[in-house]
């Protein structure tokens, strides 16, 4: 070709272009990068800001139910108030995109469940990062958050 460039049909893709060099070596540049460290680090970044938000969003849910759900309005089960169970249900619900059976969440009201007490919902989730012990010790970051809030029913 006039200008140096080689024009290959399918048939030739491993076959080297005008200048000798093959064309894989495309393919080996891509994968020298997704084994780059600092990408890893910044990819394991971005998974971890995205569960924590993932998280805070299932908490606050949970936050909100806890606020109209109270002795006033009590999530019973035979016969029991089965409240803290029915927001650790939600929450788990609201952790889309999360391993629900790996959510952990515990509801606390400072009295109890009556008009106008406080309540803390926590919750925790281990995030198993893909670099493992390169950055964390056991290759597990525990990400958590808090909500509280005052039953209005």
């Amino acid at each position: 070709h006039p200008l140096g460039i080689a024009l290959l049909g399918p048939s030739d893709a491993l076959k080297p272009a005008s200048t000798g060099a093959p064309r894989a070596l495309g393919w080996l540049a891509v994968r020298r990068q997704i084994g780059n460290p600092g990408l890893m680090g910044m990819m394991e970044f971005g998974r971890a800001i995205w569960t924590f938000s993932t998280l805070s969003h299932a908490v606050s849910q949970g936050a909100r139910y806890a606020t109209v759900h109270g002795s006033g309005n009590p999530v019973m089960v035979n016969g029991s108030d089965d409240t803290a169970t029915a927001i650790s249900n939600l929450v788990k619900a609201n952790s889309i995109g999360l391993d629900s059976s790996q959510v952990t969440v515990n509801t606390v009201w400072a009295q109890n469940n009556d008009r106008g007490s406080e309540f803390t919902i926590t919750a925790s989730y281990p995030l198993g990062m893909i670099m493992g012990s390169f950055f964390f010790s056991g290759g597990t970051l525990t990400i958590n958050d808090q909500a509280n809030g005052v039953v209005l029913n």
